[in-house]
């Protein structure tokens, strides 16, 4: 996670997968709160900025 290299629909693709795992397994969203859930920080930044 957090590379940009690469092509950019691959990339993207990914990382909706990761974010659909995720989801499947923990019943929620990735939270950005680096205390608690330090793990899920870059998923859930680059959530947020799909859906604005």
């Amino acid at each position: 996670m957090g590379t940009r290299r690469g092509n950019a629909d691959v990339l993207w693709d990914r990382r909706l997968n990761e974010v659909r795992q995720f989801r499947n397994e923990m019943g929620r969203f990735p939270i950005y709160d680096r205390v608690r859930h330090q793990g899920e920080t870059v998923l859930s930044v680059w959530l947020g900025y799909q859906r604005t």
